[in-house]
């Protein structure tokens, strides 16, 4: 057998467009949830010192959301306005890849925790948003990023594998 067998252009063209073909035709909607982006908030002023707002709006006193005492009503008292960002995308969602039993526990360096693996497969083109990620929602349970997503198949751009643990835990009822 010859040392120097390697996978033609052709090939990997053609594996890439059926693995896409699969991730498309198995996956569901994931809710990829980024960090929040902040900007100073234009009704009152932000006192850096003390991280939140001055007490003192910027706006003329004729303006709906003027105020003279207690907190701003556009941002609370924060004195700064959060967005969270969010965005959709289909991925291939397997709960615990590895075949783990369904309730076992994971050992880690702070003990062992009752959470799940979950892998999913999506499109490369998701690499710099779900390694960026602050969290995904996955069948209405809210994951976190366990390792650094990769890119696997042919020529290791056919298709984008994360790793997520749950975050979410059982509620006790009394």
């Amino acid at each position: 057998m010859p040392k120097n067998i390697w996978i033609g252009s052709k090939t990997k063209k053609k594996f890439k467009k059926n693995i896409k073909g699969v991730v498309k035709g198995l996956s569901r909607k994931i809710t990829v949830y980024l960090t929040d982006r902040e900007s100073e908030c234009p009704n009152c002023y932000y006192d850096k010192l003390n991280d939140r707002s001055s007490g003192v709006a910027k706006v003329a006193p004729s303006s709906p959301t003027y105020f003279t005492v207690g907190r701003c009503p556009v941002c609370g008292g924060r004195g700064v306005i959060i967005t969270s960002r969010k965005k959709c995308i289909n991925a291939n969602i397997t709960w615990n890849p590895t075949q783990e039993s369904l309730n076992a526990l994971s050992f880690n360096e702070a003990g062992s925790t009752g959470v799940t693996k979950v892998q999913i497969k999506t499109d490369p083109c998701y690499l710099e948003l779900i390694r960026d990620c602050k969290k995904v929602i996955l069948d209405g349970v809210s994951c976190k990023l366990a390792t650094p997503p990769l890119l696997r198949g042919l020529g290791t751009e056919s298709i984008l594998v994360a790793i997520f643990f749950t975050e979410d835990t059982m509620k006790v009822r009394e």
